[in-house]
């Protein structure tokens, strides 16, 4: 299950995951998730999403990335697990 939502202010995507070896990073705006099992993923966000302010969340095997609407940096991105 892969969804994006987008408001004025920011972009939000939800998807299932693996959460053994889970890995998130941003380059550009390509979002790259990486995990056990051979997972990979990569996500190009809209050019106005702010990744150096992107945050992500995981709750059991769903992993949450908002990114507010604004200029661009790379870097590794913060995960925070809920459960």
């Amino acid at each position: 299950m892969d969804e994006i939502d987008e408001t004025r202010d920011m972009i939000v995507l939800t998807l299932e995951v693996p959460r053994e070896g889970l890995a998130v990073s941003v380059r550009e705006h390509t979002v790259t998730i990486e995990a056990a099992g051979g997972f990979h993923r990569e996500l190009e966000l809209a050019d106005e999403a702010d990744v150096g302010r992107l945050h992500a969340q995981l709750y059991d095997e769903t992993l949450e990335l908002r990114a507010p609407r604004g200029p661009a940096a790379d870097r590794p991105v913060p995960l925070r697990v809920l459960r």
